[in-house]
């Protein structure tokens, strides 16, 4: 399956690289010659590395009969590290922080901070 895409990622990495300085003169013929698109070298993609949500998750993207999902994406997100509740850290360290950033916190929230 990554040969089959591989032409395909070639052309969005191009594409996404024109954001970031390269030049694509040649994008007509990636779009029309997959040989083409598949030889071409994109420096600044190799280096960005360049994650083309679409290519590596083409089921929640597209129906299985290829056409778009009317609203295509993640329902959810999973984040690491683990979080506490503001009520669990210590009073003084709660205390502290809340003098010192008390424009951005309300007592008694569960806010969450960084362990």
């Amino acid at each position: 399956m990554d040969k089959i895409k591989a032409p395909f990622r070639k052309v969005a990495d191009v594409w996404v690289s024109t954001y970031f300085g390269e030049k694509a003169t040649d994008y007509n013929k990636l779009l029309t010659d997959p040989k083409f698109a598949n030889s071409r070298e994109c420096p600044i993609a190799q280096s960005l590395r360049f994650f083309h949500w679409e290519f590596e998750y083409p089921e929640i993207w597209y129906k299985p009969s290829k056409v778009q999902h009317l609203r295509p994406g993640f329902s959810a997100i999973t984040t690491n590290p683990p979080f506490k509740a503001t009520k669990q850290i210590d009073p003084k360290e709660r205390q502290y922080f809340w003098s010192t950033n008390h424009a951005l916190l309300a007592d008694e929230l569960d806010y969450f901070e960084l362990i």
